[in-house]
Parts: C-alpha cells; sequence; structure tokens
C-alpha cells in the first residue's frame, strides 16, 4: 500500500513538473477539448512511380486519408509528393506460382511554405502490407486491393505524424 501511495506522489509532482516546463504531448486537447488537426495543405504529387491503376488508386486512397486528418480553408503550405508502389512475391507454391506479396509504398515529402518557399520538413515514410495470393483471380485482385487500402493508410497516418511533429517544432 505504501507503494502505491509514493508511485501516486511521484507521478503527481512528475506531471507538475512536465507542466512547469511547458511541455505538452503532441496529441494534447486544445482548450476546447479537441485535437487539432493539422492546417489545411496544398497537396501535390509531383513524381510518381507508382503507376499503373494500383499506383494511382493508392495515390487517391492516400490523398482521401490525408484529407481526413487535415483542416480545410485557406492553405499557407504546399506538400510536394514523389511516391513509389511495389509488390514483390515472397513466397512461391509447389508449382512455382507466388502465393504472397508484399505491398510496399515509400513516399518522399517536402513541406514548405507557400509564401515564402521555405522548406520547413523534408523526410520519407513507408509501409509494408503482406497478402495472400489465392487461385481465384477474383481473390487475388480482392486481396491486392485490400493491401493497396492498408498501405496507403497507414502511410497517411505516418506522414500526419510526422507533419505534425514539424509543425509542432516550429
Amino acid at each position: 500500500m505504501k507503494q502505491l501511495i509514493l508511485t501516486a506522489a511521484i507521478c503527481a509532482m512528475t506531471a507538475g513538473a512536465l507542466t512547469g516546463c511547458g511541455f505538452t504531448p503532441l496529441h494534447s486537447q486544445n482548450a476546447a477539448g479537441f485535437n487539432a488537426p493539422l492546417p489545411a495543405i496544398n497537396v501535390n504529387f509531383a513524381k510518381t512511380r507508382a503507376l499503373g491503376a494500383t499506383g494511382q488508386k493508392a495515390e487517391f486512397l492516400m490523398l482521401q486519408a490525408l484529407n481526413d486528418r487535415m483542416a480545410t480553408g485557406t492553405s499557407g503550405y504546399n506538400l510536394d509528393l514523389t511516391t513509389t508502389l511495389q509488390r514483390a512475391a515472397i513466397g512461391l507454391r509447389g508449382d512455382d506460382v507466388a502465393s504472397r506479396y508484399d505491398m510496399r509504398l515509400m513516399v518522399r515529402y517536402v513541406l514548405t511554405d507557400a509564401a515564402t518557399g521555405d522548406v520547413i520538413d523534408r523526410d520519407e515514410v513507408s509501409a509494408v502490407s503482406t497478402f495472400n495470393s489465392p487461385n481465384d483471380p477474383y481473390g487475388t485482385t480482392a486481396a491486392t486491393d485490400d493491401a493497396t487500402q492498408r498501405v496507403a493508410g497507414e502511410v497517411a497516418d505516418r506522414l500526419a505524424l510526422k507533419l505534425s511533429k514539424a509543425f509542432r517544432a516550429g
């Protein structure tokens, strides 16, 4: 019981000390009690190596997921993206046909201030989704679509986190 009280006291003192130094968690709530979204950002797919229907779909799904995480309105920022989508066979059946695939989406980004052109952040994010490829062509298409959706959502989450850190630091 004494240990529990001591632990609670230490946590209370630590929380007070962190508040006093200006520490705020990245995903903290604002005064109204809501998590603040990212500011509005103009997203441009400057260069792409995600060619074909699957690549365009991955970019579209990633853009949708980013729009869910960003504010709407006039934008003072530009986000230039270079995407690369790769699908690689990682497992073979007895008849030498691929049974599992890795879907990898890599995105290089440059975040700039639209007014000044100054680079705020520049980095790369990526995600991988592994999926089975059944004998049925429809099943393979469905599995590929699902993997594309998952990898696009994961990259959008990672990109939003990186952008949040960049805006928090600046």
